[in-house]
Formats: structure tokens, sequence, C-alpha cells
């Protein structure tokens, strides 16, 4: 049996670690990607060092901007 999540997953680059608005542009194109592909969903996995940036960023977005399922996550 095949299950389908309807998820864009994507690995953030190390080089967001502490460059904001570099982030600010990563999440964009990643929500934009999901928005074109019909996912209802946005799941970032980074590493600790990337993650406070990406939370930084993210806390920039309205909430109604943002997918019901967007999520951070650490690995």
């Amino acid at each position: 049996m095949t299950i389908k999540v309807d998820c864009h997953q994507v690995r953030a680059p190390e080089e967001l670690a502490g460059d904001v608005n570099a982030t600010l542009d990563f999440i964009s194109r990643e929500l934009f990607l999901a928005q074109v592909y019909g996912e209802l969903g946005v799941e970032i996995i980074a590493s600790p060092d990337v993650l406070p940036t990406l939370a930084r960023a993210a806390g920039a977005y309205d909430g109604a901007e943002l997918p019901a399922g967007f999520r951070l996550l650490e690995g």
C-alpha cells in the first residue's frame, strides 16, 4: 500500500544560519513551490544551527501566509 503525503519537504542549507534575509528568501521560494505543485504543507528540515534562524524568519509571516501544514523539523 502506498500512502501519498501532500507535503513539500526540503532540507535547509547550512549557509542560512544567522542570515535572516537569505532565510526569508528561502522560505518564500519553498512556499511558492508548494503552492505551484498543490502541496498542502511545507516541512523544512534543518540542523540545530539553522533552526533558530528559520524560526525567526518564519515569525515574520502572517499566519494566513503559511499553509496549515507548515513545520520546521530538526534533522
